[in-house]
């Protein structure tokens, strides 16, 4: 017997485990619920949402670190940060968040992580599980009192055995949390006045049409896209997004009018910055949030804020030194993005933001370093309906 058929799998878990799901909705081809989990239908009274960026969680023992020095010699100066962070700051970070939600007047519903929860790059299907489930026993002993959820990230699913482990750990993990069956990392939960899209950004084949198929069910007032991948490109790594890659062009296409025509609100990370875009399409108008969760220090402050839509032609040069091969494609890249942005923000920021959901109305209170810091609300229903953001200033050629 192989390792992985030592561990629980994930299929028989949850075939055993569907009596105990109670009003789960059985999923279709497309992995979709049926409208009974649909929601509570009332949004009327407002509830919330925290949102968490990248966290990278890891220790030492994650790693089979052989494994490391001869197949990723370059990340053991990313791990060593990463250990750092996770055991000197996250305890802090678990506890600051239930305060947060403590003191919320709305009911908070939900933790969501934007992906890479976790480092990975541990070597082995049995390590990756072990980081798992400590980095799951870190949600259990924060003590939120909110199903957590989250999108999948490239480090999620780096390694040996990565993925297989995400699917026999995090999946069921989740389908219990929310009463769900999940088998998929492309998977919806509706809930009072809106849908939550969580798309696996690496699985290319599949995003559009299962997307597709999704949105056409959808009924509720708002939609959240929830994506690690940035969809619109805001920093230097311009082919770091979604369908972004060369030869990837109709596609890029039919996935941006889809979230215009929803007017979706896209929540991503992966850049490890803070992001806002407004980006407008063939066939309507989406609005992009990004965050970082990685918490480096307790006092840190937003630093270097480009904010308005003049910063978009000097995007190639927030990262001149990145990939300095890449940057006839990436300016190309960016060049072609910026007609269609007209509300551009982005900066250091190292955080968490609390989703505030009420009636018609989507705000985000962003919150800075440790300490309760509130740094600033967005309001994303304004920013998405408004026919002129307030910063915006048109540019009608380069």
């Amino acid at each position: 017997m192989n390792q992985r058929q030592t561990s629980i799998n994930r299929r028989a878990f949850l075939a055993e485990s569907t009596g105990a799901l109670m009003g789960a909705a059985l999923l279709g081809q497309w992995g979709l619920p049926s409208q009974a989990v649909a929601s509570e239908a009332s949004g009327a009274q407002g509830w919330s949402f925290v949102l968490l960026g990248d966290l990278h969680y890891d220790l030492w023992e994650h790693h089979d670190m052989d494994w490391v020095k001869r197949e990723k010699p370059r990340s053991i100066r990313q791990i060593e940060g990463y250990v750092r962070v996770t055991t000197e700051l996250y305890p802090h970070l678990g506890a600051e968040i239930r305060q947060v939600i403590a003191g919320t007047p709305n009911p908070v519903d939900y933790v969501i992580n934007i992906g890479d929860f976790v480092q990975g790059l541990c070597g082995s299907y049995d390590l990756q599980m072990k980081q798992f489930e400590d980095a799951l026993d870190w949600i259990r002993q924060s003590r939120w009192g909110a199903p957590y959820l989250m999108t999948i990230g490239n480090h999620d699913i780096t390694g040996p055995g990565a993925r297989e482990a995400y699917e026999d750990k995090i999946l069921p993990y989740m389908s219990r949390q929310i009463n769900q069956r999940l088998d998929s990392s492309n998977f919806i939960v509706e809930h009072r006045n809106a849908m939550f899209v969580f798309v696996d950004a690496y699985d290319r084949g599949r995003i559009n049409p299962w997307l597709e198929e999704a949105l056409r069910q959808r009924s509720a007032e708002h939609l959240f896209v929830i994506v690690h991948q940035p969809v619109v490109p805001y920093h230097g790594q311009a082919a770091w997004a979604v369908y972004g890659q060369p030869g990837q062009e109709e596609d890029r296409q039919k996935f941006l009018n889809m979230l215009g025509e929803h007017e979706a609100i896209v929540l991503s990370g992966h850049l490890h910055r803070y992001g806002l875009v407004r980006r407008h399409t063939q066939q309507g108008r989406f609005v992009e949030l990004a965050m970082n969760s990685i918490i480096r220090s307790k006092d840190h402050e937003a630093r270097r804020i480009l904010k308005g839509v003049e910063h978009r032609p000097d995007m190639e040069m927030l990262e001149p030194d990145f990939s300095s091969d890449t940057d006839p494609t990436r300016g190309e890249h960016l060049r072609a993005e910026r007609q269609a942005i007209d509300q551009f923000e982005t900066g250091q920021l190292e955080g968490y933001g609390m989703v505030q959901v009420n009636g018609g109305k989507v705000s985000v209170d962003l919150y800075n370093g440790l300490g309760r810091r509130k740094w600033k609300t967005l309001d994303l229903t304004s920013i998405l309906k408004a026919r002129r953001p307030a910063d915006a200033v048109h540019l009608a050629r380069p």
